[in-house]
């Protein structure tokens, strides 16, 4: 059986996926932005090695939608579509929307599936109805504090109600400074987060926000080029202090406010300055790795603060 999934929430996808294999079936995911379609559909066209139902997830498989297939990868996919392995679900999942013209489309018929994300009233429906599975009681003011501070995104509401269920015991109640002080405010307060728990090596913290940020639709880029600065602010900082300048003139030069500079200061402790030229040059490395498609931009970031975490 071959699906064809389009969503926009990442926890509505993981309850359908689950809907759609049976316990101890064997699973293999793909991600079509580091793997070819030649090898996901041979190892489609084969049963499981332990004679189980075998299933076959393929990330990011946005060539149902604008990306463009090579004639020999669309032939090769028209060709498996027509004569699906019966021993393997597919599931091709993709975060865009598809087009309904492609013929690769037409071709995975009924089994196109479209998850939306609640909005509006629905998401206050949704969130009350999910804030009474964990027997949570809030009144309406706090469940809508809930759902602004989490962006009005639906995955993000799921992340923080979870965050909750560690925290407190069912039928406890939840304050409105219990919320202010644990839910995420805004996702740009959480990109500097991440980039000071990047900077100050705090692994665990970092790939927290990063998942919030992610959930939020936030483009790694832009974290990259947050941490490009950060980083360029520090090696500038150690080089100025190299050459004896003024606490006036180092703020002066680096264009920041005195605050900063303390900030700037204490995370250059961190760090060699030999250390801060590397990192520079990996992070343009990663840019044009991933501008020139060697890399993918999410997973090049883990990659930076997996790197990070080494030094």
């Amino acid at each position: 059986m071959v699906y064809l999934i389009s969503t926009d929430s990442k926890v509505m996808l993981d309850k359908k996926i689950n809907s759609l294999i049976k316990d101890g079936e064997e699973v293999i995911s793909y991600n079509y932005l580091e793997t070819s379609l030649d090898e996901i559909i041979d190892s489609a066209s084969y049963g499981s090695l332990f004679d189980y139902h075998k299933n076959i997830i393929v990330k990011n498989a946005d060539f149902f939608g604008s990306v463009k297939l090579n004639d020999k990868e669309k032939n090769k996919l028209v060709k498996y579509l027509d004569n699906p392995n019966p021993d393997v679900n597919i599931i091709f999942v993709t975060y865009n929307s598809i087009d309904k013209r492609k013929e690769i489309v037409k071709k995975v018929g009924e089994n196109i599936i479209i998850l939306t994300a609640p909005k509006g009233y629905d998401l206050i429906n949704y969130t009350k109805l999910l804030i009474n599975k964990y027997g949570f009681l809030m009144n309406d003011e706090e469940v809508k504090y809930l759902i602004s501070a989490s962006l009005n995104s639906w995955d993000l509401i799921n992340n923080e109600v979870e965050k909750l269920s560690l925290l407190f015991e069912s039928n406890s109640k939840i304050s409105m400074k219990d919320l202010q002080n644990i839910v995420c405010s805004n996702a740009k307060d959480n990109e500097f987060k991440f980039v000071d728990a990047v900077v100050n090596k705090d692994g665990g913290e970092a790939f927290d926000y990063l998942k919030d940020l992610l959930l939020l639709k936030v483009d790694p880029l832009k974290l990259f080029n947050l941490l490009t600065r950060e980083y360029r602010l520090i090696l500038m900082y150690q080089i100025l202090y190299n050459k004896n300048y003024s606490r006036n003139d180092m703020i002066k030069e680096l264009g920041v406010y005195d605050w900063q500079l303390d900030k700037i200061r204490k995370e250059s402790n961190v760090y060699h300055i030999d250390d801060l030229k590397d990192i520079m040059i990996s992070l343009n490395d990663f840019d044009y790795a991933i501008k020139s498609g060697q890399k993918e931009k999410t997973l090049a970031l883990e990659e930076f603060i997996v790197n990070i975490m080494g030094l």
